[in-house]
């Protein structure tokens, strides 16, 4: 939930668990409690009888529905489009466009992430270190953050990785024309190992 306030997150995170929560308990004691059972039972009786009131009450005049009905459609389409409004804006976090678009006679230029990634790709493909480098980027209170996933070849040199990966933010820098904050990881992993690509001995 990147897109949405920390503090919405946890608000939202910690109502769904809390409905859960009762709802887990409830039916546990109801199946366990001959006590809370006779008690839900009662609650769906009352529950059943008001509806069946109020829906009487509140019948449209000359149909066979009420405004209760009617009321409850309404809230149920609300809720709706609420969840998946919250479920359709959870990768918002990602930034696509690493600066506004800008234009001239020849046309409008976009620096998207895509193009960042080719980029950091070509920058590192005859390096002896690292076997590949794979860009992203998110939002971070509104400003576009960049993440640099390094892998290495086994037993490669830490301080030369560093410095290779210091002067790669370097040239980006300079080809933003700005300088973001970036995020940069370094790990290795199986394909790194298996590669057929000199290694450090």
């Amino acid at each position: 939930m990147r897109a949405y306030p920390r503090a919405l997150n946890r608000v939202i995170i910690f109502a769904v668990a809390l409905v859960l929560l009762a709802a887990g308990v409830s039916l546990i004691a109801a199946a366990a409690l001959p006590l809370a059972a006779k008690q839900w039972e009662a609650t769906g009786s009352a529950i059943e009888q008001w509806w069946t009131s109020t829906s009487r009450q509140s019948v449209v005049l000359g149909q066979d529905f009420s405004w209760m009905s009617i009321l409850l459609v309404a809230l149920g389409i609300i809720a709706t489009i609420l969840l998946l409004g919250i479920v359709f804006n959870q990768g918002g976090g990602r930034a696509h466009n690493l600066r506004d678009p800008y234009a001239d006679e020849r046309g409008q230029t976009r620096l998207t992430t895509g193009f960042l990634s080719d980029l950091v790709s070509q920058q590192v493909a005859q390096n002896r270190w690292i076997h590949s480098v794979s860009a992203s980027s998110y939002l971070i209170r509104k400003q576009p953050v960049i993440a640099l996933d390094f892998i290495t070849f086994k037993g490669a040199s830490p301080d030369e990785v560093a410095r290779d990966a210091h002067e790669l933010v370097s040239d980006l820098d300079q080809i933003l024309g700005k300088q973001h904050p970036v995020y940069v990881h370094i790990k290795t992993n199986w394909q790194s190992n298996v590669s057929t690509r000199k290694r450090v001995k």
